[in-house]
């Protein structure tokens, strides 16, 4: 009876010393940039999880696109530079959300802004303000690394009626290489 108990509590043992199979992490967006703003006074860093060609029919225009993550790793907010020219100059930015067909034609610089809810389960979407600063200044870009850096300042009001605020970034910086 004691080798048979012996076998049990071993056994158990063994059972209990087992390395335990890992949940997998949450797998994370890849991100190819850095960028800081400040969006309603509160300094926060974000990542460029975007920075390409915007479209195949137009190589020489590119896409950027910021991602704020929440503490749980997932996307709390995204705002999009679209249709911006590779050299030093300074855009004011047009609307993205409902003209970006037509502004990509009309070959003007646009932008969007996206909220999601720390849950995930809502967002809400903003529209540009056309009555406050709306700028994106390329500062330098490198033609052979394709590497870019600017500056950004702009505000956006909610589409539809809500309890939303009105966001505004300032002193936004970034640098990203173009995939």
């Amino acid at each position: 009876m004691k080798s048979f108990l012996f076998a049990c509590f071993a056994l158990f043992l063994l059972a209990v010393s087992c390395k335990k199979q890992e949940t997998t992490k949450p797998q994370t967006t890849p991100w190819n940039g850095t960028v800081s703003y400040k969006r309603n006074g509160v300094y926060y860093d974000a990542k460029i999880v975007s920075s390409k060609d915007t479209s195949p029919a137009d190589s020489s225009k590119i896409q950027i696109t910021i991602v704020r993550f929440n503490a749980q790793g997932e996307p709390r907010d995204q705002l999009n530079f679209g249709n911006i020219s590779p050299s030093v100059h300074t855009d004011t930015l047009t609307e993205g959300l409902i003209d970006t067909i037509g502004n990509k034609e009309k070959g003007r610089a646009y932008t969007l802004y996206t909220l999601a809810f720390d849950d995930g389960d809502a967002i809400a979407f903003y529209s540009l303000f056309l009555n406050e600063v709306r700028i994106l200044r390329i500062t330098s870009y490198d033609s052979l690394t394709k590497e870019i850096s600017g500056e950004f300042e702009t505000t956006f009001i909610p589409s539809s009626h809500s309890q939303f605020d009105t966001v505004r970034f300032k002193e936004g910086v970034f640098h990203t290489k173009v995939q």
